[in-house]
This record gives C-alpha cells, sequence and structure tokens, in this order.
C-alpha cells in the first residue's frame, strides 16, 4: 500500500484527479484499495479486478462476486 499511496500523490500532485489501479487486486483487498487512492487525494478510482473475477477451471465471471462488489458498502470509506 506504501507504493499506492505514493503513485496517487504523484498523480494528484500532477493533476491528475482518476486513478486506475491495477495488477493484484481481488475480492479481499479492493476495498482497502479504494479506500488508500481516496485518502491520497483521487477523486475517482477504477479498479481493475479483472481475471479475479473469472473461474480459473470454466473461464466464466463469477456472478457471484460481482454481486458481493455491488453489496459492499462504498459510500461509507473512511476517507
Amino acid at each position: 500500500m506504501d507504493e499506492l499511496e505514493e503513485m496517487v500523490k504523484a498523480s494528484v500532485k500532477a493533476g491528475l484527479k482518476v486513478f486506475e489501479p491495477t495488477g493484484g487486486i481481488d475480492m479481499e483487498n479492493v476495498h482497502g484499495i479504494v479506500k488508500t487512492c481516496l485518502q491520497n487525494g483521487s477523486e475517482t478510482v477504477i479498479p481493475h479486478l479483472y481475471t479475479s473475477l473469472v473461474d480459473k477451471q470454466t473461464g466464466k465471471t463469477e456472478v457471484e462476486k460481482i454481486q458481493k462488489l455491488m453489496e459492499m458498502n462504498w459510500d461509507k470509506l473512511e476517507v
């Protein structure tokens, strides 16, 4: 998270209001990643979960994970 914080701070300093973190993001850490980005000045965060939402056996998107993402409490991130 330290590297993420520094990247967000540098982006904000350069005038970028949107941050799109990628790589290694999954259901367990997405909330913390979004929170870290917002706490360090990003106004909009677009996390890319990519294959962490795909069943490795079938190659299909796991609908249950999408539902869980939608149910997460995004409105009350402590910023």
